[in-house]
């Protein structure tokens, strides 16, 4: 799995962390992905969280990060948590 699918699944799992992903997160999650060039599906993202990690957002955000190994790819995904966690209205 790429640092950028690792680093769009931490923003999911930012969005699934108030227990609900919204309209306007998933619309920031799906700009992130337009803007690095990667196709991803937010809701498959959403389902394979929550049937890998049995719903425990905790236990994916620690493996997705432990997925980014460069220092520049995780200091890009803290700017892209940011974003989405700031995009709920």
């Amino acid at each position: 799995m790429s640092e950028k699918i690792n680093s769009l699944n931490l923003c999911v799992c930012m969005a699934l962390a108030d227990h609900g992903l919204g309209k306007d997160e998933t619309a920031e999650i799906l700009k992130i992905a337009k803007e690095i060039k990667v196709n991803f599906n937010v809701h498959n993202a959403t389902d394979e969280i929550n049937k890998r990690f049995s719903g425990d957002i905790d236990l994916a955000q620690d493996f997705y990060l432990g997925n980014i190994t460069k220092d520049d790819f995780k200091f890009q995904a803290k700017e892209f948590v940011k974003r989405v966690a700031l995009s709920e209205r």
